[in-house]
């Protein structure tokens, strides 16, 4: 009960505030280099706060508060670098990353002041180089923990940070499918994100039909049973129609990385042999009655090497 009077808080809220947000939306886009960023900040007191640069004065903050209701809810911090700056950074470091190597880069953009680069598990080194470079100007994630590792958590990390892991739905056995990874597994290189194949076969009485999300495989330590690591990135993805009718097979792709997904491990895991353990979101039934679940799928082994 106390989960959703909060939400319930944040919403009446923000639908009282929804006038100043706007106005501080229009401020910003008539006076870009002014107004670098702004955000809500749900934790009581809840506020909006805004980036400003250059604005010793106050002058800015004092006008962008006479056009709001709620003027002492708005809450104004002095941004390090200039918006026009960090637009540079960010061009500059697209060409450094693209000459350096290809597709290093999977995610970027302007931050709370700072300009924002994702970059693949296995690039520590790049993200060294960048960080000596551009320093606070950049907010550096490297796989999918910061860089450096002692780095302050921005604002949507520790959000995410906060709210509870949503367990995964236990996988399931279709009835009459054969679910099977095709051996032998690739060597996965580190750095290297793999296809690796999984056939499907009918061995049923009945069709089967089925809503097919986005397939990847997870490692798991052999020694312990915990995930540690397996693909992590953009994959193109609408949703694949599989309809498999008696005796009927069928050969998907998998995605598999060498992403650490335990912090202590670092950013990418080692070499070594891992248990490949697939991850295949189905939708079974009609479209309003359908049933989420994980495809199970016989683990299988892989080897990680370096390059």
């Amino acid at each position: 009960m106390a989960h959703e009077s909060k939400l319930s808080a944040v919403e009446i809220w923000q639908s009282s505030h929804r006038a100043d947000i706007k106005a501080v939306q229009e401020y910003q886009l008539e006076h870009p280099n002014v107004v670098s960023s702004l955000r809500l900040d749900n934790d009581p007191p809840m506020s909006i706060r805004v980036l400003t640069w250059r604005d010793e004065s106050g002058q800015r903050a004092t006008a962008i508060r006479r056009l709001c209701d709620y003027p002492d809810d708005l809450v104004f911090e002095a941004a390090r670098h200039s918006p026009a700056d960090l637009a540079t950074i960010l061009d500059e470091v697209w060409v450094m990353a693209s000459n350096e190597t290809p597709r290093a880069i999977q995610q970027s953009g302007l931050g709370w002041g700072v300009a924002m680069f994702h970059l693949r598990a296995d690039l520590e080194s790049l993200a060294a180089t960048l960080f000596e470079r551009f320093g606070d100007a950049i907010e550096l994630t490297v796989g999918i923990f910061p860089y450096p590792p002692n780095r302050p958590l921005s604002h949507m990390e520790r959000m995410n940070a906060d709210r509870p892991l949503v367990r995964a739905p236990d996988a399931i056995d279709v009835p009459g499918l054969e679910a099977h990874f095709m051996q032998p597994l690739p060597r996965i290189v580190i750095g290297v994100s793999e296809s690796v194949m999984v056939a499907l076969s009918n061995e049923g009485d009945a069709r089967i039909e089925m809503s097919m999300g986005a397939a990847t495989v997870a490692l798991v330590d052999p020694s312990s049973g915990v995930t540690v690591g397996g693909f992590h990135g953009a994959v193109a993805a609408s949703a694949r129609i599989v309809k498999l009718d008696p005796g009927q097979r069928v050969e998907i792709d998998a995605l598999v990385g060498t992403t650490s997904f335990q912090r202590d491990l670092g950013y990418v895991v080692s070499p070594g042999r891992y248990i490949a353990r697939a991850r295949i979101p189905v939708s079974l039934g009609s479209r309003i009655e359908s049933v989420h679940v994980m495809l199970r799928v016989p683990d299988a082994e892989a080897l990680v090497v370096g390059r």
